[in-house]
């Protein structure tokens, strides 16, 4: 998701384009874990392959939240 926002700080890290194959990868290796919120990655995963970016602050956010914050949190989308 990283792609599709705008960071406060104007930093990202690990900038990938989301694809519809990138999904699919990404799908597959949330389903065969046992994530806790599984669910809302799921979910997550199933609206950027639909190119669904409307919640992207919120579900980067979320996600930045998990992996421990730091600089690029989103405030906007592109």
């Amino acid at each position: 998701i990283n792609s599709k926002i705008v960071a406060e700080d104007g930093l990202k890290y690990g900038v990938q384009d989301i694809t519809p194959a990138a999904c699919d990868e990404l799908l597959k290796m949330v389903n065969a874990n046992s994530y806790a919120d599984k669910d809302t990655l799921i979910s997550y995963l199933n609206s950027w392959k639909k190119n669904d970016f409307s919640k992207g602050v919120e579900q980067h956010n979320y996600l930045w939240t998990k992996l421990g914050e730091g600089q690029g949190k989103a405030i906007g989308i592109k």
